[in-house]
């Protein structure tokens, strides 16, 4: 009986439907990675993005000392809405998809499996982005500035601003840029992640982007004061927040001055 209300999604429908759903906003993606998530086996959860929860994982068929290991971003949300896959939902994964640069976090395919909510009379799709596992995040340095050599530093913020660079290069803001989404691999390499804010730069200046968005402590003075439009200047904002961190572990805007300017649109005497 079920089987004959609820059509389960292959791995071809959830291709056709992420490929309708983005292709408007961010190009065609009909080579999407698709695959169901029985490959994995998730380890320990390693943190929260945007709009997900982060998992350490592994392929099941490698041996725990010689396995690689992941980064799996999960999401859950209902599929449809109106017949058609949440745009919101998979903006991260259009985006990550389109930018391939050492500086930007590596993503490498989507997994999915279903679930039957029977009060909802629907289908609720659960997605997964499965990307590369970084092992700390900038935030682990700018809380131990005092430590860090000069090189160092130089070095963090030559890697942000050329990752930065690439993603403006190819009309992608950020909007969130701040330590925690400084990742850092194993050999040291700084990967920008958590594309969760992120938005493709319009061409058309009449419309604006929601001025809700990044980090207090991080936003821009035009996000404060929500002067709109803006732009990827937003990024280069908190880049130079970060850099504050990373030299003498200050904000160069303090989070709760920054609310208090949005929700006072002035500066304090």
């Amino acid at each position: 009986m079920l089987s004959r209300i609820f059509n389960f999604y292959s791995a071809d429908d959830l291709r056709k439907d992420i490929t309708a759903a983005l292709s408007s906003k961010t190009g065609a993606f009909s080579k999407l990675p698709i695959s169901a998530c029985n490959q994995y086996k998730i380890i320990r959860s390693v943190g929260f993005g945007a709009f997900g929860e982060v998992f350490m994982a592994k392929n099941k068929d490698q041996s725990k000392d010689h396995a690689e290991f992941f980064a799996i971003k999960k999401f859950s949300f209902h599929a449809y809405k109106g017949g058609n896959l949440k745009l919101s939902s998979l903006r991260e994964l259009g985006i990550i998809y389109k930018l391939d640069h050492p500086n930007i976090v590596q993503f490498f395919e989507i997994c999915f499996t279903n679930s039957i909510l029977l009060y909802l009379c629907c289908r609720e799709q659960k997605i997964s982005f499965v990307m590369e596992l970084c092992s700390c995040n900038v935030r682990y340095l700018t809380d131990r500035y005092e430590l860090l050599r000069d090189g160092h530093r130089k070095s963090v913020m030559r890697q942000l601003l050329t990752g930065l660079a690439f993603m403006h290069r190819h009309g992608v803001i950020h909007r969130d840029i701040k330590p925690e989404n400084l990742l850092i691999s194993k050999d040291g390499t700084v990967k920008i992640g958590d594309f969760g804010m992120a938005r493709i730069i319009r061409q058309d200046p009449t419309q604006n982007y929601s001025l809700c968005v990044g980090t207090y402590g991080y936003r821009a003075p035009e996000l404060l004061h929500r002067h709109a439009p803006y732009d990827e200047k937003v990024d280069v904002w908190a880049a130079g927040c970060v850099m504050s961190e990373l030299y003498d572990g200050s904000f160069i805007m303090s989070p709760h001055y920054s609310l208090f300017i949005s929700e006072n649109g002035r500066y304090s005497d």
